[in-house]
């Protein structure tokens, strides 16, 4: 079938989006201060990777930033590296150099590498409900042999008692 007008215009926009977003995304990389864990350029390299992987629809296993790294979707994974990475959502400095972290819903693990790259001796206590997710959890912090590192399948609540969870199988 031929392709609209509207639809050039709106494929033209979203690609316009996207070169956006890499030249935010890479301006941010550039002012990451300098401290511990990967170095603007890895952490540019690998985003750039991501970008490119986030194109395919299956899962599989990459290696970021020296971790290698199961998922399920890529978009998902793409998604996590911008916000954890990128956007550097978990980037606080503590006083200490092996502080106990506790990573309340750590999908498959990205935030725990996060950590781990900050702080290797660190101890985390990462919670993952989702049966989809938790095993690709275990298996990437299995594959990294990261130490200190406690996994729990269950979801964290205000208060005790069990509740539905809801897991989108064409989002994992």
């Amino acid at each position: 079938r031929p392709v609209t007008l509207m639809e050039t215009l709106h494929s033209a926009s979203r690609f316009k989006e996207k070169v956006l977003d890499v030249i935010l995304d890479s301006k941010r990389i550039a002012e990451k201060p300098t401290g511990p864990g990967a170095g603007k350029w890895d952490i540019w390299r690998t985003y750039l990777r991501i970008v490119r992987l986030s194109r395919s629809k299956r899962g599989g296993t990459v290696n970021l930033l020296g971790f290698q790294v199961r998922y399920l979707d890529p978009a998902n994974l793409a998604h996590l590296f911008r916000e954890i990475f990128v956007n550097r959502l978990y980037d606080v400095r503590l006083p200490i150099e092996a502080p106990t972290i506790l990573d309340c819903g750590s999908n498959i693990g990205l935030s725990i590498l996060f950590f781990k790259n900050l702080y290797p001796r660190a101890k985390i206590l990462g919670f993952e409900p989702s049966p989809l997710t938790f095993p690709v959890l275990v298996q990437n912090v299995q594959a990294n042999r990261l130490r200190d590192v406690a996994l729990q399948q269950t979801a964290l609540a205000d208060k005790p008692g069990r509740l539905e969870f809801y897991v989108n199988t064409d989002e994992p």
